[in-house]
């Protein structure tokens, strides 16, 4: 099944987009793997996260109708995640909880993400492909802390809206916030 999916993902996507996500699966398998967490689901939430990243804004609202998604006034570079989690079973026939809720919240994250979720998210920042320097703190620490890595990720992100003057999510600020919290109680 996952050769399936890695045919249809590179069938759908640009070569550059494709590369991503093809060091975002190889990176979501390496720190799951390190960090005790469902390979299968990290992998397959990797392959199928930025599927519907380059569709225009009335693809994406098409596709939406489909499945009944409402896309409200999300930007565009927003919604390919969770559009994603909401056809995974149209789409590929998967149901996992798991593998939807890391697809859904890739991109700015969530306070309750799961671990699954949690090392997609990391991953999306830190494969090899991202040469920006907000990665290189992160890449160093995901190995030995996913905690860290996440609330590191978590910054990253908003530092980067910050600078370019782009609205922040309230996901990804309460995901900083909670994540740093309880780092900071038990260290």
């Amino acid at each position: 099944m996952m050769e399936v999916i890695k045919k249809r993902v590179q069938a759908r996507l640009s070569p550059h987009r494709f590369a991503h996500v093809e060091g975002v699966a190889k990176t979501a398998v390496r720190l799951a793997a390190i960090h005790d967490v469902d390979e299968k689901r990290a992998e397959l939430s990797a392959w199928l996260h930025d599927y519907y990243r380059e569709d225009s804004r009335e693809s994406l609202r098409r596709l939406a109708e489909e499945v009944g998604f409402l896309i409200e006034d999300q930007p565009t570079p927003l919604l390919h995640g969770p559009l994603m989690a909401a056809r995974l079973s149209l789409d590929f026939g998967i149901d996992d909880l798991e593998v939807r809720e890391a697809i859904a919240t890739h991109t700015i994250g969530d306070e309750t993400m799961g671990p699954v979720a949690q090392v997609l998210f990391v991953a999306d920042l830190i494969e090899p492909g991202r040469t920006f320097a907000s990665a290189l703190p992160v890449r160093a620490v995901a190995e030995r802390d996913l905690a860290r890595a996440v609330a590191m990720t978590a910054d990253a992100t908003i530092t980067h809206l910050l600078a370019a003057h782009l609205p922040i999510a309230k996901e990804t600020v309460a995901l900083r916030n909670r994540i740093w919290k309880r780092i900071d109680e038990t260290t």
